[in-house]
Parts: structure tokens; C-alpha cells; sequence
């Protein structure tokens, strides 16, 4: 056995473990391949970074030489053909090995994925539609305790592997189930069996995309009582609207939660006052919402959220200066803000810079806002955050000038 196939055994047997990682990539920096080796070492520590702080901002806005993982697409280990998968090109590396692939066909993957499991650390899979019998092969394979994440990606109804999953002594490690089309009348049942299941125990996050049939039954099949590890739901396009947002704060869902995505969904002006129970809440996203979220603008001298860093509100209209106003009062931790196509105005923008929030910002996005020249002479004036780590830059095409300008002021914290 070689020294790269012991050290890669290492990774693979202990894929909860940097060290072996970081061991692997001084063994590629005494073999010359150093762009590989500050790789490694970089997405380890990237890991280790809360998403709202510089060093995690500036690695993910690419503004970190060599962060870019497409430059080390061909370190993956070739997959062969009789394999039956791909990499997931989208996000494949974790911590700086493969780990994430998308499964073809069921059947021949689980003929062959020991091989690939031997190869690389692979923890992400994402499931094709199969037989039940496939199911019961995959909820016994040796190497189904090293999934860490499930994708239902074509399935509507997953019945059949949620059931396999939910009675598996072997899915010991399985922390997030993701179904990118909840548009079935049986997701309440499936939701009802992961409940019901030493699933419960482990789950850190359930996340449903795509479906507007018994959302209120799904809330109300996650029960009553609190998932000892569940702290990262995301309900989008799933037709939640302030009702559907009550029923989940009244169940007691909202309360453990670190981080909630509810985009695109046509909630009301409610979000906020419903979300107050959420204390430990560290990361919204709230794209797209339908209606104005904001009748709490007024309620000024309030920290709603005192534990809230990173809020995401890309395309949400209503954003008013009176609302941009108070946002440091209600979110007085904040360092990671997206207002993004937003419709900003001038005064909005300059009552941003002159709040509290924008000393301590570490990331904030302002593009596809148009702004007139008075917004963009704020910009140019103000004094830069400390910490600010990345800044997505408005639209300055009525003012060309202003617009070079800005990215000359904000060069090494913007890629245009």
C-alpha cells in the first residue's frame, strides 16, 4: 500500500476527523502540490468558521486565493462508469475531499459502492427512484453509517426508503434529510415516521422544497414535543403563510432553531412577531417573500433577536428607510446582511450606513439596488467596517463614474 492509499485509508475511517486531512495535505505540500495542500487546509478551517465571519465570508466570495473549488474538480476520484453516480458538481468537496455525489440508478450503485466508499469520504448522497427491494439492499449496506445527508431529489413520495431509513440500525450518523419536491398528500406520513423513529434522536435538519399540499398536516406531524438535535428547518415555495407560521410556532418547532430558511412563500406581515419565540435563532433566510413582513418598523428601542447573524431578505420588497432604520435595534448582532434586489432607496441606504449595524458588518450585499447619486456619495464617504469582509456593490449604471469609483474604494472586498 502506498502512502497516499494509507493516508487516504485514514480520511475515509475517520471522516469526522481533521487531523488525518491536514496530514494528507503537508504529505501533498512535501510532494510540490501546494495549491492543493492550501486548499485542504482552507476548507478545514472554513468549516470550523461560523458562515457570518471574515475569514468564512471572504473563502466563500472567492476573495481568498485558491478557495475556488472548481480549480480542483480533477483532484475527485474518478468515478467508473459501472459506478452508476457523479460527482455533485454543485457543492462536492467537504472540508477538501469529495464527499457529495449524485446516485444514477440504484441498483448497480449498490453492487459497486464499496469502491467508492473506499476512495473518498463521501458522506452527501442523492437518490434516484428505486424499487422497494433496492431500498431494503441500501438501508443494509456496511457503509450506510458514514451518510451524514440524503437528497430525495426526483421523488415525491419517498415512501419506501424513508421507511427502510427510519427502521435501519445502521443509519447511525444521518443528521439531514432533504426533499426537493414536498408536493405530495404523503409527506405528513413521512414526516410522522421520522418522528416516530430513532431518527428523532440524531436529526439536526429536515429540509422541504416545493409543495403545497398538507403543510399544516407536516407541521403538525413533527409533534409536540422537541427533537433532542433538530436546529435547522427550510420550508421553501411550500405556500407557508402566517397561519401555517403560528401552527409552527405553537407547536414549540421554532423555539430550537439555529438557522430557518422560509423563502418565497407568501407570508404575511406577521414574520417577525411569529418568529420572536426563536431566540437561539442565528441565521434567517427570507428571500422572495410575497407580502411586506415589516409592521413592527414602528415598535423602535426593541432587540428582537439578540442572537441573529445573518439575515437574508434577497428580494423583499417594502424595505423602507424606516424599516432599514431600526434594524440594528431589533438585530443588534447582525454581521451578515443580504438586500439584495430590494428596491432600495437613497435615504434607505444612507440611514443603513449611519445605524448601528454598519461598524460591525461583515458581509453585505446591495446589488440589483439602483441607486441615485446622493446613495452612491454615501458609499463613497463612509468609513469602512473593520471586519467588512465582502460588499456586493449597487447598480451604478446612471452613474458610471460613481460606479468605478465605488469598486476602487471597495476593490479588495468586492470581485465585479
Amino acid at each position: 500500500m502506498s502512502d497516499r492509499d494509507a493516508l487516504t485509508g485514514a480520511i475515509v475511517a475517520a471522516q469526522s476527523d481533521d487531523l488525518p486531512r491536514l496530514v494528507f495535505a503537508d504529505y501533498l505540500e512535501e510532494l510540490g502540490d501546494e495549491s492543493y495542500a492550501r486548499f485542504i487546509r482552507g476548507h478545514v478551517e472554513r468549516a470550523r468558521t461560523a458562515a457570518w465571519e471574515p475569514f468564512a465570508v471572504r473563502w466563500d466570495r472567492g476573495l481568498i486565493p485558491g478557495a475556488d473549488p472548481n480549480a480542483f474538480r480533477d483532484r475527485l476520484p474518478k468515478v467508473v462508469d459501472d459506478w452508476n453516480v457523479e460527482w455533485d458538481l454543485t457543492a462536492p468537496f467537504r472540508r477538501g475531499f469529495g464527499s457529495a455525489v449524485r446516485v444514477r440508478d440504484l441498483y448497480t450503485f449498490l453492487d459497486t459502492a464499496g469502491a467508492l466508499f473506499d476512495a473518498a469520504p463521501v458522506c452527501e448522497l442523492s437518490l434516484p427512484t428505486a424499487p422497494l427491494d433496492a431500498w431494503r439492499r441500501f438501508a443494509n449496506q456496511t457503509w450506510l453509517p458514514r451518510v451524514t445527508a440524503v437528497r430525495f431529489a426526483g421523488l415525491s413520495t419517498p415512501i419506501e426508503p424513508i421507511r427502510c431509513l427510519c427502521e435501519s440500525p445502521l443509519a447511525t450518523r444521518l443528521e439531514d434529510i432533504y426533499f426537493d419536491r414536498a408536493n405530495s398528500p404523503a409527506m405528513p406520513e413521512l414526516v410522522a415516521a421520522i418522528a416516530n423513529s430513532p431518527l428523532r434522536q440524531q436529526l439536526r435538519g429536515l429540509h422541504f422544497r416545493i409543495g403545497f399540499e398538507s403543510v399544516q398536516e407536516m407541521i403538525q406531524a413533527c409533534g409536540w414535543e422537541p427533537w433532542p438535535k433538530l436546529e435547522n428547518i427550510s420550508f421553501v415555495t411550500m405556500g407557508l403563510t402566517d397561519f401555517l407560521l403560528r401552527e409552527m410556532r405553537d407547536s414549540g418547532i421554532l423555539e430550537q432553531l439555529v438557522e430557518l430558511n422560509l423563502s418565497d412563500n407568501p407570508i404575511g406581515v406577521r414574520l417577525f412577531e411569529f418568529l420572536r419565540a426563536s431566540q437561539r435563532l442565528r441565521s434567517l433566510t427570507a428571500r422572495k417573500l410575497t407580502y411586506e413582513p415589516f409592521t413592527l418598523a414602528g415598535r423602535t428601542n426593541q432587540t428582537l433577536f439578540p442572537n441573529l447573524r445573518q439575515l437574508d431578505l434577497t428580494d423583499t420588497t417594502g424595505l423602507d428607510s424606516a424599516v432599514v432604520r431600526v434594524l440594528g435595534e431589533w438585530f443588534p448582532g447582525l454581521k451578515s446582511l443580504s438586500l439584495a434586489h430590494t428596491n432600495l432607496s437613497d435615504v434607505a441606504v444612507g440611514q443603513l450606513l449611519d445605524g448601528p449595524l454598519w461598524p460591525q458588518i461583515v458581509e453585505l450585499d446591495l446589488t440589483e439596488n439602483r441607486l441615485d447619486r446622493s446613495g452612491i456619495e454615501k458609499l463613497l464617504t463612509c468609513e469602512i467596517p473593520e471586519n467588512l469582509a465582502w460588499i456586493g456593490l449597487p447598480d451604478c449604471q446612471k452613474n458610471v463614474d460613481f460606479g468605478d469609483s465605488l469598486r476602487v474604494k471597495f476593490a479588495d472586498r468586492n470581485l465585479s
